[in-house]
């Protein structure tokens, strides 16, 4: 996990343009584990909609791959 501090972020929100700082999590997972993760996000987050984007990893260094996919079990 990574996390990015002091993003401004701007985004429509019930008809207005709203500018935030905001905190940018990065999180890596497998399909395995990704509802539960999804699921802990949405009930610790502030927001009543927050931004969860996924995206499968189609270019995952070799090494790399190998020691995340066998940390996630």
């Amino acid at each position: 996990m990574q996390l990015i501090k002091n993003v401004i972020s701007s985004y429509w929100w019930r008809g207005n343009i709203e500018t935030e700082l905001e905190t940018v999590m990065l999180i890596k997972t497998n399909r395995h584990h990704l509802k539960r993760a999804v699921e802990i996000i949405k009930n610790r987050h502030p927001y009543e909609v927050p931004e969860i984007v996924c995206g499968d990893l189609d270019i995952l260094e070799k090494t790399y791959g190998q020691w995340l996919h066998s940390e996630l079990g």
